[in-house]
Order: structure tokens, then C-alpha cells, then sequence
């Protein structure tokens, strides 16, 4: 994929079989019966992308997840540098791991990123955000269908069942924002392999060669794609924003929400003391 270099750990748990064979030509929305969800036709993988001063918020992340007992998942941890690189590595060793998963890692050679967590809308963290395309439409051209979560969640349950027979499923950050509306969170979406999603994210890629905050962009993009793209936004009542959650739900609708994004919350040390 131009402009990634990605190498694959020794330790793959899953191969790039699972799976198909490049993205489909098409893929008729009206091919599921009213409702059922592509969770009850298609194996998902999910990526993630963790740097050094997230290892602790992916360790959160996926201390929910295997609850989930979701073993016909194939997840994929996208190393951002070295020093998180060694600490997956020895995590895979661990026989508690309780979640197999499949790390892959980039070209840190052409890196030069500080460690740690790394502040909001800075260059760096600009850099960081600006590559999520090119893991997912590497991705989406070797036919797996993503879903693509951010560490900073809980997946409190399973949001396969949500997960409709489209394109693309993502959160709603705001009703309207910048005219576009819905306006959508690039923190967590599901997309299917097909020539629609692959031109999507190839757009967004290339959009993103002068980094900079990728949401706006991607909104954008996508509300103003002439490809018949099919985008379905999530229930907000089941996947609040960050906002929403922490400063507006109910007790009884944070009980019933299916993820928690930690989004709206600036800065490492504020995020973790609400998680």
C-alpha cells in the first residue's frame, strides 16, 4: 500500500486467509432480509492501532473485550512504535493473553515520534491520526471486512448486533456540525470490503498526505461522495458520545450503552480518570 511499510510479527495467530479474496465488486444493501445484521453473514476483524502512551488504555480495552467471548473475531493490533512493538510482543507470550490477536507493525525507521501520549492536535499526534486510512484500506484490499475501534473505548457489550448491512456503520459525534449532518466519529466504525468502501478510504488517504485531524476530513469526504456510498449511523441512545455519556445520560442509559468512548476528554491523565 503506498505510502505504509508494514512488517508482520512472528507471532500470527490468524493469517490474512481468513479473509477474502480482495474486495467484492458490489454489494447490494437490499441483500439481507430488513434488520439482520452482517455479523450473521460475515467474519469481522477488528484493528486497532496502539502507541506507547496508550499500551495501558489497550490493556483496559481489551480486558473488556474478552469478555465478550467473541472467539470468531479475528482482532489485529496495529503497532505505532518500538517501544510498544516489545510490549505486545511479550504480552503474546503471556498465557493469560485471553484474546489472540495478530500484531502487525510499520516502518519505525522513518519514524520520529516522541514516546508516550502525545498532545491533541499537535503535528505529531496530526501525523498519527493522518495514517488510520492506510491501515484500514490495506486492510479492505486484502477483503476483510473492519471494524475499526479506538483504545480509548469499553465495549461494555457486543455491537455486532448493530452492526446493519451497509458500507459503512459509524458513532454520530454531533446531530450537525460544520453543515454536515449526521456528523460522524472516525473512533469507531464498521466497513465492508467492496470497490465503494475502497475508494472511500483511498480518498481519505490521500486527503491525509499533509496531516491533520482526520474526522473533519473524512466527514466530508464522505458526505459529499458521489460513490453511493451506504452510511448508517449507530443508535446514540446504545453508542453515546464521550460528551453525552459522561456529562448528559441517565443512570439507566449508561447502563444500556454498548460502548463507552472516552472522546471529548482532552489529555491521557483525564481520559484514564474517567475510564
Amino acid at each position: 500500500v503506498t505510502g505504509m511499510n508494514c512488517f508482520f510479527g512472528t507471532n500470527v495467530l490468524y493469517s490474512e486467509a481468513d479473509c477474502a479474496d480482495g474486495p467484492r465488486d458490489e454489494l447490494s444493501v437490499e441483500a439481507l432480509p430488513t434488520g439482520q445484521s452482517t455479523s450473521e453473514s460475515n467474519s469481522w476483524t477488528v484493528l486497532l492501532t496502539v502507541n506507547d502512551g496508550y499500551y495501558d488504555f489497550f490493556l483496559n480495552w481489551l480486558n473488556f473485550y474478552k469478555n465478550l467471548n467473541l472467539k470468531h473475531i479475528t482482532v489485529v493490533v496495529i503497532a505505532e512504535d518500538e517501544v510498544v512493538r516489545s510490549e505486545l510482543l511479550r504480552l503474546l507470550k503471556r498465557e493469560d493473553v485471553g484474546v489472540p490477536f495478530k500484531l502487525d507493525w510499520v516502518n519505525f525507521s522513518k519514524r520520529n515520534r516522541p514516546e508516550g501520549a502525545l498532545e491533541y492536535a499537535s503535528s505529531t499526534y496530526k501525523q498519527m491520526v493522518s495514517e488510520r486510512p492506510t491501515y484500514i484500506l490495506q486492510k479492505l484490499r486484502d477483503g476483510c471486512d473492519i471494524i475499526y475501534s479506538d483504545v480509548d473505548m469499553v465495549w461494555r457489550s457486543s455491537p455486532l448486533p448493530f452492526l446493519k448491512q451497509a458500507d459503512i456503520v459509524l458513532l454520530v459525534d454531533d446531530d450537525t456540525y460544520m453543515g454536515m449532518s449526521p456528523y460522524y466519529c472516525t473512533g469507531f466504525f464498521s466497513v465492508l470490503s467492496n470497490n465503494r468502501t475502497v475508494k472511500l478510504m483511498s480518498d481519505w488517504e490521500s486527503a491525509l498526505r499533509n496531516p491533520e485531524l482526520n474526522q473533519p476530513i473524512f466527514n466530508k469526504i464522505l458526505h459529499g461522495s458521489k460513490a453511493g456510498i451506504n452510511h448508517v449511523p449507530l443508535p446514540t441512545s446504545r453508542f453515546p458520545s464521550g460528551r453525552q455519556y459522561f456529562t448528559k445520560s441517565t443512570p439507566k442509559e449508561r447502563e444500556e450503552a454498548v460502548i463507552v468512548h472516552n472522546n471529548y476528554i482532552i489529555g491521557h491523565s483525564a481520559k484514564k480518570r474517567e475510564i
